[in-house]
């Protein structure tokens, strides 16, 4: 049998984390791993080796070469707004169109990290599970209360949409990659609906005001920062959210400078602390784990700002998961049918 190189492992082992495929993480770790001289080579293949019990300490800068981290604060509170924002749009997408149609049970397929020549955060959402994303991240005043990630914009290109905060420089952003004007226009067109039908119409800020921060955005950043809670954790944990890719749901809310997150079936307690604790791609060397219990595992910053904890949740029983299955929307609801006529209609081109 063929020795796997120690490029695949990387790779193999990377994509876990992030959902990406070869194709999207090679390019990124086959030259890292070209200019390794010998010393750095064997402490990394000693890494790899290591069980769990043992964490060998690599140099940081190796690490942020296999696996980048968000390096402004800026880009890490676009990061912890979008974690957010995924895990409550979780709710939308489990009900889906009620079509009976078989559901991802995560937004997103993978989160590809910065490479030459671009550098910007990829990341690849299901076609049915931008509406939702969409109705939680993007700015938007409901009842004069401001909602969604404050000065997040966008740019439409013709194959991605590129998302970043108007008021920073260099400007924090990410990319939607697949996502063109019509699945764009749809996303946003059951975003809008969604809202409306419940009587809660929004004003969408981002749409309507592209060019700079509303004074509702800059009072909010102001009293509260931009999204609450601990953004390098929140990034780190985002990068690595497709551990949970598995799982039924990802649920992920902050209480001060604590950042919970839980999941039902899926990847076990153990295994996912296990991967974040993982000296090559787990979390940066700031953190460390703090304690083990039966249901629940923290991890703590170094400095003591930031905390993780991690907990599992009873899993839906098959009843009620067939339940959703059978969910029909009544008729005077029509976001979702609205988006599968804007995505599937029959009209030509994008």
């Amino acid at each position: 049998m063929a020795r796997t190189s120690l490029t695949e492992q990387l790779v193999d082992l990377r994509g876990r984390y992030t959902g990406e495929n070869p194709s999207q993480a090679t390019p990124a770790i086959r030259p890292v791993v070209a200019d390794l001289g010998d010393v750095r080579r064997n402490a990394l293949v000693d890494a790899l080796r290591a069980d769990s019990g043992h964490r060998p300490v690599l140099p940081p800068e190796l690490r942020r070469a296999l696996f980048p981290e968000a390096t402004s604060v800026a880009q890490q509170e676009l990061e912890l707004g979008l974690l957010r924002a995924v895990s409550s749009s979780a709710s939308h997408l489990q009900l889906g169109s009620g079509d009976g149609r078989e559901r991802p049970t995560q937004l997103l397929r993978s989160v590809e990290l910065e490479r030459a020549p671009f550098h910007t955060l990829t990341l690849h959402p299901h076609e049915v599970a931008l509406g939702p994303l969409l109705l939680e991240l993007l700015p938007r005043v409901v009842f004069d209360e401001l909602n969604g990630v404050p000065g997040l914009r966008h740019r439409q290109f013709d194959r991605c949409v590129e998302l970043y905060l108007v008021d920073t420089e260099p400007a924090a952003r990410v990319v939607l990659a697949g996502v063109g004007r019509r699945a764009w226009h749809a996303a946003t067109t059951f975003a809008d609906l969604w809202l409306r039908e419940r009587h809660t119409p929004a004003r969408w800020i981002g749409l309507d005001q592209p060019g700079e921060l509303t004074s509702l955005e800059r009072s909010r950043i102001a009293a509260e920062g931009r999204v609450p809670g601990p953004a390098a954790l929140g990034s780190a944990v985002f990068r690595r959210s497709l551990l949970l890719g598995r799982a039924g749901w990802l649920t992920a809310w902050a209480q001060g400078a604590k950042l919970i997150v839980e999941w039902p079936a899926g990847p076990s307690l153990v295994e996912v602390a296990d991967l974040l604790a993982h000296p090559v791609f787990g979390l940066p060397e700031a953190f460390e784990q703090l304690d083990a219990g039966p249901d629940s595992i923290s991890f703590v910053e170094l400095d003591g700002v930031g905390e993780l904890f991690l907990r599992t949740v009873q899993a839906p029983t098959q009843s009620f998961s067939d339940s959703l299955n059978q969910f029909r929307w009544r008729p005077e609801y029509t976001a979702w049918r609205a988006w599968e006529d804007l995505m599937f209609g029959g009209r030509a081109g994008d």
